[in-house]
């Protein structure tokens, strides 16, 4: 009887195991990696759940966001490069929401590693953020 339960409580743990999968960015080269510093940069997925999932688009935000006091930042270029399998694609920013790039919204679907050039952004107190060419990795 211990057996059975012990082989139910494994099986019940070991099934309830949920894998999320993201894009994390690493710089190229370390020319301006002080980015990190100023922002962060997030990818989101049609299904987060799903490992070949698309990305729906990516948006890059001020770190001294907290609560109550947000802080924005501005993509200055209308633009940006995006290079997946072996292909260049010149994607448009997001004219409202001068932060993200909409990459499903554009039909550009992108399921792996990829690169991207961001270029500069501008944050809300005037300091302007030269970010690197990044790559995404699948994580």
């Amino acid at each position: 009887m211990k057996k059975i339960l012990l082989i139910i409580l494994l099986f019940i743990l070991t099934g309830c195991t949920v894998i999320q999968y993201s894009y994390y960015p690493k710089p190229l080269n370390n020319i301006n990696a002080d980015y990190k510093e100023y922002v962060y940069i997030s990818t989101y997925l049609e299904k987060y759940l799903d490992e070949k999932s698309l990305i729906e688009h990516i948006s890059v935000y001020d770190k001294r966001n907290s609560g109550m006091n947000k802080h924005y930042v501005k993509i200055l270029s209308p633009t940006v490069k995006v290079i997946y399998n072996n292909k260049e694609y010149i994607v448009n920013v997001d004219r409202k929401y001068r932060y993200t790039i909409s990459l499903l919204e554009q039909n550009i679907k992108i399921n792996n590693d990829f690169t991207m050039y961001i270029g500069k952004v501008e944050l809300d107190n005037g300091k302007i953020i030269d970010i690197p060419p990044l790559k995404f990795e699948k994580i």
